[in-house]
């Protein structure tokens, strides 16, 4: 009888081991495959990082100044700070699934209390902001963007 217990132990055992295995690798199967259809979207926030120095996608666009940009699944960076003494908006994005990387330059507007306006302004649909140690200052507001966009990294609003 002792030896009949034994074995039903160790067979539920072998069958709860499988059932954690059969959950872990369902699990694993399920963020491979959201994973995939996220990044095989195109979207340029979808786009890795490195995609700036690589042929992955279309070439990333600098952005040099104040403005509208209004691309579909563009990259947009800054290459250096930019200062402005329009009391608006400076960098307005417009269009859907963009990026601006801010690469660590600042946005400089009038002074808080002149501006009415924002460093950067997002009116489109499912864009990222991504500023690593960016500074976005002397503006009404700093970032102005609906719920839905994404702002990653660190990004100082002064």
């Amino acid at each position: 009888m002792m030896y009949c217990q034994g074995k039903t132990k160790q067979k539920r055992k072998s069958i709860n081991d499988m059932n954690k295995i059969t959950k872990t690798l369902g699990i694993a199967l399920f963020v491979f495959t959201v994973g995939g259809l996220l990044t095989a979207s195109g979207a340029a926030w979808a786009k890795s990082a490195h995609s700036l120095n690589t042929s992955e996608g279309p070439d990333p666009t600098a952005v040099t100044t104040c403005g509208t940009y209004n691309g579909t699944d563009t990259i947009y960076y800054l290459t250096g700070n930019i200062v402005t003494v329009s009391t608006g908006n400076c960098i307005i994005l417009s269009g859907s699934n963009d990026a601006l990387l801010l690469n660590g330059y600042t946005i400089t507007g009038p002074g808080s209390s002149s501006s009415t306006g924002a460093g950067i302004k997002i009116t489109g649909n499912t864009n990222v902001i991504e500023g690593f140690n960016a500074i976005v200052s002397g503006f009404g507001t700093g970032p102005r963007m609906p719920a839905a966009t994404l702002l990653r990294t660190i990004l100082t609003s002064r």
